[in-house]
């Protein structure tokens, strides 16, 4: 008797093993065939990862904001114009703006004729403290914006973080990107702005 029990517990065993493993990969199928994983969830015209030039805020005038930095310090859009401005929507929560950040960084240190402006969505931070610890425990010395409300997040269009706007020097949309930036494309797209 104890045999057949045995025999019995190792067969439902296994059959729990193989049904499990065809469910997951059957999942798995599923999803991978249904989403493309480059189509903005938000925005099924959006691809994420891609360079968009062309849209509601494109080639127009920037939406003008003043917002506080970390610091105190207000900084207004609209005075900035005459520059090349890259304005970085983000937030310390989220891993791709994490993974992004140390290339912000880099970016910032070497193109010193582009105004970077790091726009927290700080309305869904816990806290300043959380994000300025964020900041100075990483070393970052870019310019950090708060969006305490988010209306400057809505009026980008910000739908999925990170989400970057390339200004040029009329002060007018040239590029917006969704998803996180290289470096490289950092610079591409810096390089090409009016």
């Amino acid at each position: 008797m104890k045999r057949f029990l045995a025999i019995g517990i190792l067969l439902g065993l296994i059959g729990y093993t193989v049904y499990t493993q065809v469910w997951v990969n059957h999942k798995e199928e599923a999803v991978n065939s249904s989403v493309d994983a480059q189509t903005n969830p938000f925005n099924p015209n959006e691809k994420i990862g891609t360079v968009i030039n062309k849209g509601d805020l494109l080639n127009k005038v920037a939406p003008d904001f003043t917002l506080e930095t970390l610091t105190g310090e207000k900084v207004t859009l609209s005075e900035l114009k005459g520059k090349k401005v890259f304005i970085n929507f983000w937030a310390s929560w989220c891993p791709p703006c994490r993974d992004e950040m140390p290339e912000i960084q880099h970016f910032f240190e070497q193109h010193p004729d582009v105004v970077v402006l790091a726009v927290d969505l700080r309305n869904t931070e816990k806290s300043d403290e959380a994000v300025e610890k964020y900041i100075t425990e990483n070393e970052y010395s870019f310019p950090v914006l708060l969006d305490r409300t988010g209306q400057v997040g809505e009026s980008y269009k910000v739908l999925t973080l990170p989400t970057s706007y390339f200004i040029n020097t009329k002060g007018e949309v040239q590029y917006k990107f969704i998803g996180p930036l290289t470096l490289e494309k950092m610079k591409e797209l810096a390089n090409t702005l009016n």
